[in-house]
């Protein structure tokens, strides 16, 4: 995906640290499930971006973020759809 990569390009340049393609344990009642999560990106190992590029997002979307940080350590969510006209559509979730 272009975007996700000017994305990181912007990160670097603004010293934000971040992980590209982290894999995420999921737990459930304290058990390590055999299921992992890849997130987009994950800045300040405590924040979790989602990136789409639809027309527009979808409550669906929104259900899928809040069930990854349901499944994790971390509590805030950035949805990021870059395929939104005109602009950038962004939504923030937290657990």
């Amino acid at each position: 995906m272009r975007g996700k990569e000017t994305l990181e390009i912007e990160l670097r340049r603004r010293d934000i640290p971040y992980i590209a393609q982290q894999e995420m344990r999921v737990l459930y009642k304290g058990e390590q499930l055999k299921h992992r999560y890849i997130a987009d990106l994950v800045c300040y190992d405590c924040v979790l971006l989602e990136l789409k590029a639809v027309e527009k997002l979808v409550p669906v979307f929104e259900a899928q973020v809040l069930n990854y940080l349901s499944l994790s350590q971390i509590r805030v969510g950035i949805l990021v759809n870059l395929g939104h006209s005109p602009g950038v559509e962004i939504r923030r979730l937290v657990k």
